[in-house]
């Protein structure tokens, strides 16, 4: 059984936890709630580029990732993924347009972006609904769009 290990990173919208499994990113947390071992195991050199990078994203904005994920998700959610990382820094989508673009629905963006397992690399905050900011993270209030409205204008100056 392999044996995952954990960055936790302090950033301007809350607490990251990166999870790794080997060189591979598995998942990246937003706002998480999980409990942190006193004792964190000692990152790798792989893992502590992947943490300063997205430390160094907070600090001035890059997408510059070097960064290798365990591939998730549906064909279809692989799809959006993919797409979303074509978009320009300081730029949005609509989930519309998205959909129009990929011959989806807005909903089914939508769901692919909540399930992104990757958040802020491959950016599903630069999506956002015709009417406004949309959800983030499965939710369409509270601190998740406070941190969804602060990436965009963090990514905008």
């Amino acid at each position: 059984m392999p044996f995952f290990v954990m960055a936790v990173i302090n950033s301007p919208i809350g607490m990251i936890t990166i999870h790794f499994d080997g060189d591979y990113v598995r998942h990246i947390v937003l706002f998480s709630t999980e409990e942190v071992p006193d004792e964190l195991p000692t990152l790798s050199i792989v893992e502590q580029t992947v943490s300063r990078q997205i430390l160094a994203y907070f600090k001035q904005v890059h997408c510059d990732w070097s960064i290798k994920f365990i591939e998730q998700g549906t064909v279809f959610q692989r799809k959006v993924w993919h797409y979303l990382q074509t978009i320009p820094l300081g730029e949005m989508r609509s989930y519309s347009d998205v959909a129009q673009v990929l011959v989806s629905s807005p909903r089914a963006v939508a769901n692919a972006c909540r399930a992104n397992p990757y958040p802020i690399v491959i950016p599903c905050h630069r999506v956002v609904a015709k009417s406004g900011l949309g959800g983030f993270a499965g939710k369409t209030s509270g601190k998740e769009l406070i941190a969804k409205q602060w990436l965009l204008d963090h990514e905008q100056r």
